[in-house]
């Protein structure tokens, strides 16, 4: 019998990452700008702090995993930084 899980939650954001990424890269690859394959990377990035919560890693057994876990957002707030400045 299949056990549901809280864990299986965490998919839903992660497939919604994974496609926003497909269409940012479908974009940058159309019109070949760089700002669009900026936030598809820092999606990328993004998406770690999700699959670590899927996993169920133990965050604090591990302080390199946490300090990427912590660090992980980063790049996403510094690409919408630059592409809101950015006109």
């Amino acid at each position: 019998m299949f056990q549901f899980s809280e864990a299986y939650l965490w998919l839903i954001p992660i497939i919604l990452i994974y496609l926003i990424i497909a269409w940012f890269i479908h974009l940058y690859l159309k019109d070949k700008d760089k700002r669009k394959l900026m936030f598809s990377i820092s999606f990328l990035l993004a998406s770690i702090d999700y699959i670590l919560l899927f996993i169920d890693y133990p965050l604090r057994s591990n302080y390199f995993v946490y300090n990427i876990y912590q660090v992980v957002s980063i790049p996403l707030q510094i690409s919408i930084l630059i592409a809101v400045t950015e006109i």
